[in-house]
């Protein structure tokens, strides 16, 4: 019998057998850019930047509520003074130099109970204008829209700046994630960001305008069937607010590539908005007094800056039933939602431009 023979290529089969195909990406783009959203708000959620800037916003929300409480009762305990009765006593003879003699009486007891109750309907009509529900809700916007997109743009410049700090969209792209969908699934998480935002301080400004009003002697009815559409529109267009000023954060640091370029000039833009619209407007007013054109046209300068536009929206989407928000605004809420909208759009068309021409090894 002869020995099978054996080919000089056997003990190398194995070497050159093919390897195990790795893992293919999930070929499907809207699961692929929802787990990417997921990802995004993981790390918004377990940041302690993210933990810091939510205890801020409901510590300083709870100590403006503490001072609207403190205010009504200074009001409602301040010591009363009904003035006193003085009517003058006698004629003085002609000629004389001696002043007209005035004789004052104390108040009545009817004066003491009328002025105590002017106070009271002082201190009341301040609770249920600021205090209880829905002026309430109302404060609670206000105080959204002031420091609640303070906060936003910095967690937005720390979440899209950070993915070129730790260069997670390096590792991104190569796991076959596109442009597109990472600029998508952050656009997503910032715009599910200022929604639960906004409605975690619409239901703070329910809470206390039932709860705290109501222990301090406000009466509570429910709203009218439309009252809950009007706090639905308010709820979205105050997201709307905080998504609009976040894209400012998105863009800087998607130019920037850090969390300093997002945060930094976003902060300075609101600043910026703030102090300049103040100027202009404070112009277009000494303009209307001394009927100068050229100043009242300044002063409509600042109809066009994003904040006096997201603040017009907000205002009109709480003006009825329920009467959310308090003051005037003259600006057509159409006209205000499409510039607002052209903001956004410039904001997302150039950063996702820059992502998409940009070299992933820059």
């Amino acid at each position: 019998m002869t020995a099978p023979m054996t080919t000089p290529q056997a003990p190398f089969q194995s070497a050159l057998a093919p390897l195990p195909s790795a893992q293919i990406p999930d070929a499907n783009w809207l699961r692929q850019t929802l787990r990417m959203t997921g990802w995004v708000l993981f790390m918004a959620r377990r940041r302690v930047m993210g933990k810091i800037l939510i205890g801020l916003l409901l510590g300083l929300f709870a100590v403006v509520v503490g001072f609207q409480v403190f205010i009504y009762y200074a009001i409602a305990n301040a010591r009363v003074d009904a003035g006193e009765n003085c009517a003058p006593v006698g004629t003085p003879a002609p000629n004389s130099n001696q002043p007209q003699q005035i004789v004052c009486q104390p108040p009545t007891q009817q004066e003491i109970d009328q002025a105590q109750a002017q106070q009271r309907q002082t201190a009341n009509n301040f609770r249920d204008s600021y205090i209880a529900f829905p002026g309430a809700i109302g404060i609670a916007g206000i105080y959204t829209s002031y420091m609640g997109v303070f906060f936003l743009c910095i967690l937005a410049g720390a979440l899209v700046g950070g993915e070129y700090g730790f260069s997670t969209q390096r590792l991104a792209f190569m796991r076959g994630v596109t442009r597109a969908q990472m600029v998508t699934a952050q656009l997503a998480a910032l715009a599910v960001l200022a929604l639960v935002v906004a409605a975690a301080m619409i239901v703070l400004g329910i809470i206390v305008g039932i709860g705290v009003a109501g222990a301090m002697g406000s009466s509570f009815t429910f709203p009218p069937p439309r009252g809950y559409w009007e706090l639905l529109v308010y709820w979205m267009a105050l997201a709307f607010n905080l998504f609009a000023y976040g894209l400012i954060a998105f863009f800087m640091a998607t130019l920037g590539k850090s969390t300093a370029a997002g945060i930094g000039v976003a902060l300075v833009y609101l600043l910026l908005e703030l102090v300049v619209g103040s100027i202009l407007t404070g112009l277009g007013s000494v303009g209307e007094a001394v009927n100068n054109a050229t100043l009242k046209t300044v002063g409509h300068i600042p109809d066009w800056f994003l904040g006096t536009n997201l603040g017009a929206l907000t205002w009109h989407a709480g003006q009825y039933p329920l009467a959310i928000t308090l003051g005037s605004n003259s600006l057509d809420p159409l006209r205000s939602f499409f510039v607002a909208l052209a903001y956004c759009a410039v904001f997302i068309g150039l950063g996702y431009y820059i992502v998409r021409t940009r070299d992933v090894l820059d």
